[in-house]
Formats: structure tokens, C-alpha cells, sequence
């Protein structure tokens, strides 16, 4: 069996949808990944799965079910709660379903049989579903952090980074209005923009990782910065108790022997002085 351009295309855009889901689970659940191996088994597993779909069947209501017990799979690899589960399954699938919807509707093929085999295939079609559902779940993603309190990188990136998609489907459509430009040359450009945004955004989140580590050990600089300070504060209280105690008993001792040589006046005196003393101290 030959592929076709689209056929092509597809697998590829297959590939960028994981990295999508990939990021819009991350996005939701955080990185608590139970088992690494699992889900990168799982992620490919759903990959192979859905290039052998859509070139056996390709049916809309299979690929629905297909869809929903994937990405419930998928979800199961992450330590959170069904309710979020189901809720993140239900929104991505809402957001596909929309996406797709339009960009068929834009095409010219906004008709679609469920129990059918799917027919429509359409290069930039696919590749303007998928940088759209990319570009949505970029800003979900940003929204999530920002709710949580959760700032991994400057305010900036939050408007910047969105803006790749929108460019990356900016330059496709360009380059396809371009005279002489062959059916295969659209698809290599596409092939090559889902590597880059993939590239550019996986340089992002680790970026992000080594953002946040860095913030957490200035942090916990900070936070051991300010406990040595405490406790030389401490200590310092401690020695300035102990002097206060030596000098006390130091001048006891004076009065005492004042006393039992029946000098009063001297006593007195001499607890003036102290006294005047302690008054200067205060004031300064």
C-alpha cells in the first residue's frame, strides 16, 4: 500500500498530538508520572493504534471511542484524582471536536458522516486542527499555571510563546501561495514546522524545569540565610544574658560588702551610678 501525501502528514501530525496531550495532561496534572516506561509505552502504544485506525476503518464514531479510552488510558499513568481525569478527557475532547469542526467547515468539507468511513483529507486542514488544538492548550496550560500560583517562568513567555503557532500557520499558509511549490514540498514544510514547534517548545519546558529549580534553591538559600541569622540572634541573646547575669552578681557583691562595712552612703552611691547608668543606655 503507497501513502500519500496526506497519509504522510497524518502520521506526523499524529506524532505532534501526543506531544499536545503530553502537554495538556503536564498542564493539568503536573509531572507525578507513576511509572516512566508505562507511559511512554502507553503514548506509543496510542500512537500505532491510531495510524492502524485511521488507515483500516478511519470511521468518526469509532475514532471518537478510540479517543475517549485512549486518553482515559493515558490519564491513568498520572497521579490525580477521576474527577479530574475525566474532566481534562472531556475538555480535550470538546477542544478537538470544535477545532476540527471549523477547520473542516473552512475547507469546504464541513460534513460528516459518523458510521461512515472519513474521506476528507486535506494537507492543511490537518496541519491548521492540530497548531490550532496546540495553540488553545498552550494558553489552558499558561491559565492553569497562573491559577495555581505557579510561576515557572516571567509574565512575558506567557504571550510570547503562544504566538509560535500562530506564526508556524502564518509561514505554512505563505509558503503554499507560493507559485511553483509542489504537493510534496508543502508536505516536507510541514513535516519540518511540527519538528520545530515540538524542538522549540520541549527547549521551553526545560528551560522551565531549570527556571523553577533555580528559583527553589535560591529560595532554600534564602531560607538558610535566615535561620543562621536567627540563631546567631539567639546566641547573641544568650551571651548578652549570661554577661548581664556575671555583671549583677558582680555588683551584689559590691553592695554587700558596702553594707557589712555599714556604709550606706556608698551603697547608695554606688546604685545611683548603676542606675544613671542603665537610664543613658536606654535613651541611646
Amino acid at each position: 500500500m503507497s501513502l500519500s501525501n496526506y497519509d504522510i502528514v497524518y502520521a506526523c501530525s499524529e506524532l505532534f498530538s501526543i506531544y499536545i496531550i503530553y502537554y495538556f495532561f503536564q498542564s493539568l496534572f503536573g509531572v507525578q508520572i507513576r511509572n516512566k516506561a508505562i507511559t511512554i509505552s502507553v503514548y506509543a502504544l496510542y500512537f500505532v493504534l491510531t495510524i492502524g485506525i485511521h488507515f483500516v476503518a478511519n470511521i468518526p464514531f469509532l475514532n471518537l471511542i478510540f479517543t475517549i479510552i485512549s486518553l482515559f488510558s493515558i490519564s491513568l499513568c498520572y497521579n490525580t484524582t477521576f474527577p479530574k481525569r475525566f474532566l481534562a478527557i472531556f475538555e480535550y475532547i470538546v477542544l478537538a471536536f470544535a477545532v476540527e469542526l471549523i477547520v473542516s467547515v473552512v475547507t469546504k468539507n464541513a460534513y460528516i458522516e459518523p458510521l461512515q468511513k472519513y474521506e476528507y483529507e486535506n494537507e492543511i486542514g490537518i496541519f491548521l486542527s492540530r497548531m490550532v488544538i496546540f495553540w488553545v492548550v498552550l494558553l489552558l496550560g499558561y491559565f492553569s499555571h497562573h491559577r495555581n500560583k505557579q510561576k515557572i517562568l516571567p509574565i512575558w513567555t506567557m504571550f510570547v510563546s503562544p504566538c509560535i503557532p500562530i506564526l508556524t500557520i502564518g509561514v505554512e499558509l505563505l509558503f503554499t501561495t507560493v507559485s511553483g511549490v509542489t504537493a510534496q514540498s508543502v508536505t516536507v514544510s510541514m513535516i519540518l514546522l511540527f519538528i520545530i514547534n515540538i524542538v522549540v517548545f520541549f527547549l521551553y519546558e526545560s528551560l522551565s524545569i531549570a527556571y523553577a529549580r533555580a528559583a527553589k534553591a535560591t529560595a532554600a538559600e534564602q531560607e538558610k540565610n535566615y535561620y543562621q541569622n536567627q540563631c546567631q540572634l539567639m546566641q547573641n541573646a544568650v551571651e548578652d544574658t549570661r554577661r548581664f547575669h556575671h555583671d549583677i552578681s558582680n555588683h551584689f557583691s559590691i553592695v554587700e560588702a558596702f553594707l557589712e562595712d555599714h556604709k550606706t552612703n556608698e551603697a547608695s552611691q554606688y546604685l545611683q551610678e548603676l542606675i544613671q547608668k542603665e537610664e543613658k543606655k536606654s535613651v541611646l
